[in-house]
């Protein structure tokens, strides 16, 4: 309070009237600069003369019925108005209500120029504080005012509370498990009870729109809203400019960090703190200037880092990982250490805890001082080999590159179209989707899409019943990436123009290079980077834009990122849910230079490498771009599982090669923890526990990747001492043209309106359709399933809405209007149909092409439905129908129909 009243209090927040905010930030401004007159005599002796006075009621005895009314006497005389506690609580009130007060005209105090009338201001300065000390009262209606909003912001000062404690130096220890959740605006969780349509809505900046509306529809819900952000908003204001908070408010704002920093203040120059923290303080960029203003000052006493597997906290997910921080006011050399904790016992195991100094975090890391997620002290003399060997991926000049979040959700670039409400668009063989006006849009990539060299494991679908997640990922099987034409399906689509201006690589093809954010050091791997065609990227999937914008070179760092034991560095520096930037800059990675030699001189191949990753990646039409660019002007290559497990296990060997050193050059650098490289090789793979768990239950205890990789290695080390190149056991070899699809174009796609119904219709229509949905049957189904394929090929635009967006805009373009909706139509589907279909049903069960077991209640296609010609429109949309069932709940589809039409399903006997 001596200092005044910050400037950043004075900062316009949402619904504040800035003529007025620059009044009371110039008033605010003069105090401060005529602090000395304004101040003169009074002295801040308040919060001494509470120190004393508390301390002096803690000593009162308590022993009998009238001490104890005596010393309760004692207390409300102390915390009566104007005394020296009350005091000194309304001065804190006041200095802090200034960051949460509204700063708008207040008319009953306003002069004719509708600024504040002098007196009468509503919102505390620096000279009302230091007026309050000297005795004289505030304006009564600011007094009242900032006593509400103290009470509704729960204002807490520790002078106050614990004036007699802060007196003589603050707490001799302080332990706590603070909240770790972040200060950020939930618009879902706000609107699910309020507005339950707003939280429903997936996409950030329709729910944006549909907020915006509500100052019309529903005006409570609108000022309830703007009320909650500014809340939010006058907090972070509080956090980042009081100046309480110098480290925790920098970087991305974290509950833990607010109250670990303000905890320590709190603690005597002897005094300890110490907090059970989520992991990340010591690693992750966002905390780093938190983490440095403890380890440069030497406070850290001791960092155990656990994952939760062993269940200490049986309430939350045993791969949450969490830190237990110890720090302290007296300098420490040393600070003692130990990661991959599951129990407390483990921290008596030799060789479990280690002592380190800033010296060896300067050693690990340079810029960030990270602190390695170790297991023993071998991780950390492999990382120091590695690391001053070969220097990390951001010291050499030829891979010099900008990392590029795209988009967020939340961005007003952001604008993602849904091409299910278009009318005419057409899907391109390059996976684009051009609308009737000649619109290119393309798909956006989030990371779940994205595996290992490979831009096809996931489509995304929406589940309504999540509601704080309703995007979710479905894995896309491998008989169906068998297919070229088999692309994954996102949840939104951008227009092309949109995306390219957010790129860096102007000069760059269209093709990304990229790495999944999100991840876990606990994950079967972390490290997880892939060629994506031009798309639109989400921030849990940075880009990279290499400063040569070479596909060759993107294939080649992909395939370095992608190795094993570069993953293996990449668990030693994650330590919470994040792969950030500024982890991938600081791995342990050779110059393109370095492998590209490895290539030439070692393997004796210069394509060595560029052949296995062409091979992993060009494996749909999407990326034929990519694949021309690298060299390879050929159809893509075919997924072939056990290929491609392979061609990466030759990968990992040959990096392990490159990154160790020969056994020859062992020992050199200092690495004397194990005999060989081989040996740290073999240590280094075991380390990826669930990796091996999961293949030792799959193969029956092989460890698959551990002993193929191995067994290359020595292949490997067998040919490099030989002076002969390796000799792959594949055939054909690695991205030979035969591995290719044949063709040496994309397959076409059926035409626009391939399969829409002859107008006007026919009469034999219902029979045709029922013989395609027997045909595309694979055994018996129950009767209820078989009508609704019917139904869905009857009624297109009925199966639309359960689609995702890219399937639902292929199904519309490929039957047209029928698959558009048409208000009305559907309310005489029984009257329509119901006769056709009985008839067709008695004609194929008569003549043996329907065959019904009414025990079981199920149809099954019988013979002679070959002798129908359902070809075209019938047999398009049954076999779609039948696909897209695959992956549809169908009592939730049966639920999506008009009331006639369910009772039609459901009533399957009856026809």
């Amino acid at each position: 309070m001596r200092e005044g009243i910050p400037e950043d209090a004075y900062k316009p927040l949402n619904g504040d009237d800035r003529e007025i905010v620059n009044y009371y930030k110039g008033k605010n401004r003069r105090e401060l600069s005529e602090r000395d007159q304004i101040a003169s005599g009074f002295e801040f002796n308040r919060q001494k003369d509470l120190a004393r006075d508390l301390s002096a009621l803690a000593a009162m005895p308590e022993e009998t019925v009238d001490q104890i009314g005596e010393k309760r006497s004692r207390f409300e005389a102390l915390m009566t108005h104007g005394a020296a506690a009350w005091t000194v609580e309304l001065a804190c009130d006041l200095w802090t209500s200034a960051f949460f007060v509204p700063k708008t005209q207040q008319e009953q105090h306003a002069g004719l120029d509708g600024l504040p009338r002098r007196g009468a201001e509503m919102v505390a300065t620096s000279g009302t504080i230091w007026e309050l000390l000297r005795g004289r009262s505030p304006f009564e209606p600011l007094a009242a005012s900032t006593i509400d909003i103290a009470g509704q912001n729960r204002f807490f000062h520790w002078p106050v509370a614990f004036a007699d404690i802060m007196s003589r130096g603050g707490f001799d220890v302080v332990i706590g498990n603070p909240p770790w959740e972040m200060p950020e605006v939930d618009d879902r969780e706000f609107f699910v009870v309020r507005v339950p349509a707003i939280a429903a809505e997936t996409s950030a900046q329709k729910r944006r729109q549909m907020i915006a509306a509500l100052a019309e529809s529903d005006p409570r819900a609108h000022y309830e809203w703007l009320q909650y952000t500014r809340s939010y908003a006058a907090s972070r204001s509080f956090f980042t400019g009081s100046t309480r908070f110098p480290n925790g408010a920098n970087g991305r704002l974290s509950y833990y960090k607010l109250f670990l920093e303000n905890s320590f203040f709190a603690v005597t120059k002897a005094g300890r703190l110490g907090m059970v923290i989520p992991s990340g303080l010591t690693t992750n960029a966002y905390e780093r200037p938190l983490w440095h203003s403890l380890v440069k000052n030497r406070y850290v006493s001791a960092v155990y880092d656990f994952e939760n597997s062993g269940r200490l906290f049986p309430g939350i997910d045993s791969r949450v990982k969490f830190t237990l921080i110890s720090l302290r006011r007296r300098v420490e050399d040393k600070f003692v250490t130990a990661c991959w904790l599951t129990d407390v016992s483990e921290l008596q195991e030799d060789g479990r805890v280690i002592a380190l100094a800033l010296d060896d975090l300067v050693n690990f890391s340079p810029d960030d001082l990270a602190l390695p997620q170790f297991r023993r002290q071998t991780d950390l003399d492999l990382l120091v080999l590695t690391s001053n060997r070969h220097g990390r991926l951001s010291d050499h000049e030829d891979w010099t590159y900008t990392p590029r979040l795209m988009f967020s959700s939340s961005d007003d670039a952001f604008a993602p179209v849904d091409i299910r409400a278009l009318p005419g668009t057409q899907h391109t063989s390059d996976n684009r989707v051009v609308t009737s006006t000649g619109e290119v849009l393309v798909p956006v990539y989030e990371g779940k899409m994205v595996g290992i060299l490979d831009h096809r494991q996931a489509d995304i679908y929406i589940n309504p019943a999540n509601a704080a997640r309703q995007a979710q990922e479905r894995l896309i099987p491998g008989e169906e990436k068998a297919s070229p034409n088999r692309f994954a399906v996102p949840q939104f689509w951008l227009r092309e123009e949109a995306v390219r201006q957010r790129r860096f690589g102007k000069r760059q093809g269209d093709w990304e290079l990229v790495f999944c954010d999100v991840t876990s050091a606990t994950n079967e791997r972390t490290t997880i980077a892939s060629i994506v065609p031009l798309c639109g990227l989400t921030r849990s999937l940075p880009s990279i834009y290499l400063r040569s914008s070479s596909a060759k070179d993107a294939a080649l760092l992909v395939v370095a990122l992608s190795s094993l034991v570069v993953d293996f560095f990449a668990k030693l520096k994650v330590s919470s849910n994040h792969l950030t930037q500024g982890i991938l800059a600081t791995l342990p990675l050779p110059s393109k230079a370095k492998i590209q030699g490895f290539a030439d001189d070692v393997l004796q191949d210069a394509r060595w490498f560029e052949d296995r990753a062409i091979e992993l990646v060009y494996v749909s039409w999407d990326l034929a771009k990519f694949a021309k660019e690298v060299g390879r002007d050929t159809p893509p290559y075919k997924w072939d599982e056990s290929r491609r497990f392979w061609l990466r296990c030759e990968i990992d060997a040959a990096f392990f090669h490159l990154i160790l050193g020969t056994s020859n050059d062992w020992g050199r650098g200092g690495d004397q923890s194990f005999a060989s490289p081989r040996e740290a090789a073999k240590y280094m793979l075991e380390a990826f526990s669930v990796l091996n768990r999961r293949e030792e239950n799959r193969f029956g205890g092989d460890r698959r990747t551990e002993r193929t990789v191995l067994e290359i290695y020595d292949e490997m080390e067998a040919a490099i001492s030989a002076g002969r190149p390796y000799q792959t056991r594949l055939t054909p070899v690695p991205a030979d043209p035969s591995c290719c699809h044949t063709g040496l174009v994309a397959e076409a796609l059926p035409a626009d309106g391939a399969w829409a119904r002859p107008e006007p219709s026919q009469v034999g229509d219902v029979g045709a359709i029922l013989a395609a949905v027997l045909k595309a049957m694979v055994g018996a189904k129950p009767f209820h399933d078989v009508r609704l394929a019917a139904a869905f090929v009857m009624e297109p635009r009925l199966l639309v809405l359960l689609l995702p967006a890219a399937k639902a805009a292929e199904w519309r373009r490929l039957v047209g209007a029928e698959a558009d909706p048409l208000a009305g139509n559907v309310t005489t589907f029984v009257s329509r149909n119901n006769t056709a279909w009985g008839a067709a049903l008695r004609n194929h069960r008569g003549n043996g092409r329907l065959m019904e077991d009414l025990e079981r209640g199920t149809w099954a296609p019988g013979p002679g439905l070959d002798t129908i010609d359902t070809s075209g429109w019938p047999d398009g949309r049954a076999g779609f129908v039948f696909g897209a069932l695959e992956n549809i709940n169908l009592d939730a589809a049966v639920d999506s129909l008009p009331a006639d039409i369910q009772q039609w399903v459901i009533n399957a006997a009856a026809a």
